[in-house]
């Protein structure tokens, strides 16, 4: 097969649920590219012990968390789509810890 991406290039997939991000972003890895799952990356920050689970705890209770210690993204969603005011604070939290997660990556 060959690589149409030779050289470095940094395409970000934004959309929807549902509108063919991954679908996407499959065809591309097939196609030679290096894929990135962000949603993945959170995931990881929400295991235990993990960046993104501490500060959740942090500011938004233990409540949050299932019994095995991870974030409880169910129950995030939740609170979230009921308080644009939390997401955003959410976001102010998550977003520069998965931006240093793709910084240290080496593609």
């Amino acid at each position: 097969m060959t690589n149409l991406f030779p050289q470095l290039h940094i395409i970000g997939i934004t959309g929807k649920i549902g509108s063919g991000k991954s679908t996407v972003a499959r065809f591309l890895e097939e196609k030679g590219a290096t894929r990135i799952d962000c949603d993945q990356l959170v995931y990881d920050l929400y295991e235990p012990e993990g960046m993104g689970t501490k500060k959740i705890q942090t500011f938004f209770g233990e409540t949050y968390l299932t019994k095995e210690g991870r974030v409880s993204r169910k129950k995030m969603l939740k609170t979230l789509v009921k308080s644009p005011k939390k997401w955003q604070i959410l976001n102010r939290m998550i977003h520069p810890l998965v931006a240093e997660m793709l910084k240290r990556r080496k593609l």
